[in-house]
């Protein structure tokens, strides 16, 4: 893709991602983290990104899909679950430890929630939650980044496994997918300034050369 780089900076400050994914239960029933014996249970996302510095981002994330686990008939619930947040992204591609124009750009993540629950096998509700985590995004045009987010979401409740014990039940997301920046960051100069999401700073379009007229001499 030669040495362009492109996404969301400060004059194209807008970026929109879809994902798809999967939920992770930490409770009285067990661990579903990392746990391959565990059922697979899928999620959809959507976010909204905004640019603030070249070390800030702030988005709006929000997932849908399963929730559960199965150890056995007994420990065992199944639901559904829809989660948003407002979080604040902390990239180390600012300049100052990474380089801002790096292909790869790891990120970390911290922010404030909502979740709700729903269905015939489980305890509903709604929780306060507290999400913490990290990613990284890979460029591919100008447009597109690649995004891998984690988010480790602490809750405030207890209950929705049907067991309480004292212990707030804590759940992860696992989110892969595509975010489209809006708009274009060329400035009056035909130069693109450092980018926020993913992709290689542009160089600066090349002047063009002045041919100078030359005369016949007899």
């Amino acid at each position: 893709m030669g040495t362009s780089s492109y996404a969301q900076d400060p004059e194209r400050k807008w970026a929109f991602g879809i994902f798809l994914g999967k939920n992770e239960y930490d409770g009285d029933f067990g661990s579903g983290i990392a746990n391959p014996d565990i059922a697979f249970y899928p999620l959809g996302g959507l976010s909204l990104n905004r640019y603030l510095t070249p070390s800030f981002d702030a988005a709006v994330f929000c997932t849908y899909g399963q929730y559960g686990y199965y150890k056995s008939p007994q420990f065992s619930f199944l639901g559904t679950k829809t989660d948003g947040s407002l979080l604040l992204y902390y990239k180390l591609a600012n300049g100052h430890i990474f380089r801002k124009d790096a292909l790869l750009r790891p990120f970390l993540a911290v922010g404030l929630g909502v979740a709700t629950y729903s269905g015939s096998r489980m305890e509903g509700g709604t929780d306060i939650t507290l999400p913490i985590g990290g990613g990284i995004k890979y460029c591919y045009s100008r447009s597109v980044a690649f995004q891998y987010q984690l988010l480790m979401n602490y809750t405030n409740n207890d209950n929705h496994d049907g067991f309480v014990n004292g212990y707030n039940e804590v759940y992860v997301t696992h989110t892969i997918g595509l975010v489209l920046t809006l708009g274009t960051s060329e400035d009056k100069h035909g130069k693109y300034t450092p980018t926020s999401i993913g992709c290689r700073q542009l160089a600066p379009r090349p002047k063009p050369s002045k041919k100078k007229k030359g005369r016949l001499i007899f």
